[in-house]
């Protein structure tokens, strides 16, 4: 009878089916969630029994329960992971309905058919999502899926390699509190960590959040804010929309949000101690220098051989200077060699400028002018990071010189002084010379950037007016790749609103850069697979990373806030492991490797800043110099996974002249990453910049790389270069850039062939 009855039971609708589907999707995020809490919950007592074992030099029993934390905490990991699919399956499947309502029935989802089997691997999720599978394999949304272990098989090796690995960091970290009661080896230990936390994380970036940092109170009031705004708030949008009529589940959705808005008000009120535990939240808190993140950033730094005194430039500002100016001084400094001019003719300035739209922040630059003539174009360097110093890029890539061993400096041939007049910033507040005496000045996003630098565009052609009129091209490589593009449409804008001077903008360059984070991040395993760094397997297993990432970066573009750190976390996680297979290799040039932690050396720059003699002619008196600072780029983090492309077709279409160039050897902002969101872009010269045949780049008779270009648009893949072209490929970057400036980089031979690009 119930057979029969099951018979003549109406068949739900695609809508309604879809809402069902839906509404328990939104079910397991909640189970999850309680899960999440409850492991956590459990986690404290743990950390109690480890400190109680730690105190008895009981460390078999200590490192026992060390590894219990590190199994729990992954457990964790993997539930959010688990949570962002189960969001990313709704997602799709609310676009299921809308085609639905064309076509009349549901249709097949690769993308859903992807994430439901990577569910079905998953021991919490496994039961919930064979009853899915089935449910929607009938209904014609996936097709039927036959479970792979041996993936599961892979993962679960690596992850028993990453307990062994962070045991001893959790044992130090929580041990640490007790630091007087523990035995002597263990305190030993804890006066190493800093070092050794950063040199146990092999992977450039972490994927957890961190929660070993975190005081116990806090980590409740975090979580539980963070995770009802990430999950809470889309679902109630989702079922408001949608119009679930389950009045119940609309009741609960309300209570868990209002206390949400309750339990965000404590951030307010937070002392200043657990304030520096939140990295760069609301733009108002201090940021935590003890956190996995920032250690991460360290790490990054100290891989240059760079280690600067202070993680922020900070000062007390001169009291006499409080209206926005430039304040400028005519430097020189001994060199060695013949510039190609007499040095009363070489005008090398330094100074800074306070920001108008700051609570005290001023801003270093170096400006040097043309070599060759004053009417040469004005040139902007901006150096990413984010967090590091534009003098990176003036003593080892296309300064006018080079700092030699003996702490000399050296003329460089190939300097882009030699075909424009060149400014470079320290930028954002904190990096370098620049510095404010209030943290409130940190920049957190595009938009503060962009209108800093702006204002400090105006104040620099008010003091030299007699280049306002020369061409002005914006140029950087690597996070500058966000600073560009709104850079560039900062200026454009200033000049149709005529809101001062107007800048006659001309073109704007990217090298190396992250501008499209969604289309980049999909090309790191293609690039990894086609260097060799990694084989077919891992690509295999490393690309369903992808589409969790994917999603995560479309809820940062529409959400913000900590949807944007949450797409850091998860995105990131690509390149983790792509790292912990290519071992030491340099991903900033794959043909190197790195020694230990050492990848570059670029600590002459620190040494030659820091003498006496030198900062007085530069005029920055007893300031910090902060070659690369940690706690700018923790700020930055949350503008990280922002697609800064999407300004650039507005620029093109106006005729303002792009040029985005990559150094064949460079993993972590690749060629075919950077080639790809080109080529991807909608304008109106799109369809004929994709058919536009490759042209030979040719310096000395010899190809220096592959171009391809179509009105103001211009790809150049460089060879024999990494990350830093104007440093690996000096003579071609500078004639690159006299080329492109003078509207003749694509004027060569063409092969008659599409580029491989």
């Amino acid at each position: 009878m119930e057979k029969v009855m099951n018979v003549l039971k109406p068949k739900p609708n695609p809508q309604q089916q879809m809402r069902d589907w839906q509404r328990r999707l939104r079910q397991e995020c909640r189970n999850i969630e309680r899960q999440i809490r409850d492991i956590q919950k459990e986690e404290k007592s743990v950390q109690k029994a480890i400190r109680e074992a730690a105190k008895r030099n009981d460390m078999g029993s200590a490192k026992a329960l060390a590894k219990e934390i590190v199994i729990s905490r992954q457990t964790v990991n993997r539930l959010y992971e688990n949570k962002a699919q189960l969001n990313s399956i709704s997602m799709h499947l609310g676009e299921s309905v809308a085609i639905a309502r064309t076509v009349g029935h549901l249709s097949k989802s690769a993308d859903v058919m992807k994430l439901v089997n990577n569910l079905m691997k998953a021991p919490e999720m496994a039961a919930t999502m064979q009853e899915f599978s089935k449910e929607m394999t009938k209904a014609g949304v996936i097709e039927e899926i036959v479970n792979d272990a041996v993936d599961t098989a892979l993962d679960s090796e690596d992850m028993e390699e990453e307990i062994e690995e962070e045991v001893d960091k959790v044992l130090t970290a929580i041990a640490g509190e007790t630091a007087a009661e523990l035995p002597q080896a263990v305190r030993k230990e804890k006066l190493k960590q800093p070092a050794q936390a950063a040199e146990a994380s092999h992977e450039v970036f972490t994927t957890h959040l961190p929660f070993d940092v975190f005081p116990s109170s806090l980590i409740t009031c975090l979580e539980e804010a963070k995770e009802h705004f990430y999950s809470c708030e889309l679902s109630r949008k989702k079922a408001i929309a949608e119009g679930v009529d389950d009045e119940e589940e609309l009741e609960e959705l309300r209570a868990r949000l209002a206390k949400v808005s309750t339990s965000s008000g404590l951030f307010d009120n937070m002392s200043k101690r657990h304030a520096a535990y939140i990295p760069a939240y609301e733009h108002r808190l201090s940021v935590a220098p003890t956190t996995t993140l920032m250690l991460m950033a360290k790490k990054l730094i100290r891989e240059l051989n760079l280690f600067p005194k202070e993680d922020f430039n900070t000062a007390v500002s001169d009291s006499s200077v409080s209206a926005p100016r430039i304040i400028e001084k005519r430097f020189r400094l001994p060199y060695l060699g013949d510039s190609g001019a007499s040095v009363q003719e070489l005008g090398h300035h330094a100074g800074y400028y306070r920001l108008p739209h700051s609570k005290d922040a001023r801003m270093f630059y170096f400006f040097f002018e043309s070599r060759n003539r004053k009417s040469d174009p004005i040139v902007i360097w901006l150096t990413g990071g984010p967090g590091c110093s534009s003098e990176l890029a003036v003593f080892y890539e296309n300064g006018p010189f080079h700092i030699t061993n003996n702490l000399s400096l050296s003329w460089n041939d190939f300097g882009w002084d030699k075909v424009s007049n060149l400014i470079y910033v320290d930028q954002p507040t904190g990096t370098g010379f620049s510095y404010t005496s209030d943290e409130d000045d940190i920049r957190h996003n595009e938009d503060g950037v962009s209108n800093d630098l702006y204002d400090f565009l105006q104040a620099f052609f008010k003091e030299h007016p007699q280049y306002a009129k020369n061409d002005f091209y914006i140029t950087g490589e690597s996070y500058a790749g966000h600073y560009i593009p709104a850079f560039a449409a900062r200026v454009h804008r200033g000049n149709k609103e005529r809101e001062g001077i107007h800048i006659n903008l001309k073109g704007f360059a990217i090298g190396n850069g992250l501008t499209d984070p969604e289309v980049q991040y999909k090309a790191y395993t293609d690039y990894a697979l086609d260097m060799g760094l990694i084989k077919q397997s891992d690509h295999n297993r490393i690309s369903k990373l992808i589409p969790p990432c994917e999603q995560a970066i479309k809820l940062c573009g529409t959400e913000g806030g900590t949807s944007c750190m949450a797409a850091y976390l998860v995105c990131n996680s690509i390149f983790k492991k792509i790292m912990k297979i290519a071992g030491d290799k340099n991903y900033y040039d794959v043909r190197k490797k790195c020694e230990g932690n050492l990848c570059y050396d670029f600590s002459n720059m620190e040494n030659f800043l820091n003498q006496k003699s030198v900062r007085n002619a530069l005029g920055v008196g007893d300031i910090d110099f902060v070659s690369c600072s940690s706690t700018v780029y923790q700020a930055m983090l949350m503008d990280w996974m922002r697609n800064l492309e999407v300004g650039i077709p507005a620029l093109l279409e106006d005729g303002i002249k792009l040029l985005v160039y990559a150094g064949e050897y460079d993993l972590i902002c690749n060629w075919l990453g950077n080639s790809r969101w080109v080529h991807a872009m909608e304008w109106s010269g799109q369809k004929d910049f994709v058919a536009a045949p490759s042209v030979k780049f040719v310096v000395d008779g010899a190809e220096a790389g592959q171009l391809k270009s179509h009105g103001p648009l211009t790809f150049l893949k460089v060879h024999g270069a990494g990350h830093m072209v104007p440093m690996d490929q000096p003579k071609a970057s500078l004639e690159m850039l006299k080329r492109w400036t003078q509207g003749k980089l694509a004027t060569t031979e063409i092969e008659g062939r599409l580029a491989p690009m």
